[in-house]
């Protein structure tokens, strides 16, 4: 018998026991496979499935993206990376110098160094390059998620256009997939993001470690809901202290990684 004349439900519970490199390859059998690939059912039985002692990262290296897989188990760490390969429209013998990227979904949102802007899906090789309203800068912010009230996610873009003249504000604007266009939603001036913090997705949703405008020194979670398109303020335990860092648990739980630097 063939897998795919197997059911959907059996299919998945083959399918999730699979390793991710694998299972990449069957993405590309079919389009109806790779929808059921990226179904979130599938993604939590693949991630419920995944050796315990396992972390997956996207990095970016030499303007390159790279899955890394990073084996935890003793005696030793392991660290395997895995390239992926994004072809320039504009030229087929290149590829695209990539300047941030951040992912959402199985979906990766990559930033150019010629101030370009896609999506991508790596495993099926689709990607969908979005125009900008005016401009796209070297100094913007990017996140991608998605509205998870609705039945069907809608995909949208936040750009934080970052403005340094005094005084400072930040104009944000949220792509509609739906629509294909861009919306301003207003300019925020009282906190702002350092350049060395990337966004985390969990659950549609984009979280940063941000600071505050009048106090430099006070850093706070902020979150981008894309279902209400509005900005919400978390304070984080101990704001003072240490060096921080957000991560996802699962795909389920924001998690904040806290260093408390010794007293000398």
């Amino acid at each position: 018998m063939q897998l795919t004349s197997l059911p959907r439900d059996l299919l998945e519970i083959i399918l999730s026991k699979v390793p991710d490199t694998p299972l990449a390859r069957f993405r590309t059998t079919s389009k109806r496979w790779n929808i059921m690939l990226s179904s979130e059912g599938f993604v939590k039985k693949h991630s419920a499935n995944a050796p315990k002692d396992e972390s997956l990262c996207i990095a970016l290296i030499n303007s390159r993206v790279h899955l890394v897989r990073i084996n935890l188990r003793e005696p030793s760490v392991k660290v395997a990376i895995h390239p992926f390969y994004l072809k320039d429209p504009l030229s087929n013998s290149s590829q695209v110098d990539i300047r941030n990227v951040s992912h959402c979904d199985g979906l990766l949102l990559c930033s150019t160094e010629d101030d370009r802007l896609v999506v991508w899906d790596p495993y099926s090789g689709e990607t969908k390059w979005i125009k900008p309203r005016d401009r796209y800068k070297d100094s913007d912010y990017f996140a991608l998620g998605f509205d998870n009230k609705s039945s069907c996610k809608q995909y949208k873009i936040l750009r934080v256009d970052r403005n340094h003249i005094l005084p400072v504000k930040y104009v944000c604007e949220v792509y509609d997939f739906t629509s294909d266009s861009w919306r301003v939603l207003g300019t925020a001036t009282d906190w702002y993001i350092p350049d060395y913090r990337h966004g985390i997705s969990m659950k549609g949703n984009t979280y940063w470690l941000a600071m505050r405008m009048v106090k430099p020194d006070t850093e706070f979670i902020l979150g981008f809901d894309f279902s209400k398109e509005t900005f919400q303020c978390l304070s984080r335990p101990h704001p003072s202290l240490g060096l921080t860092a957000l991560s996802v648990v699962k795909e389920e739980q924001l998690c904040l990684l806290v260093f408390l630097l010794p007293d000398f």
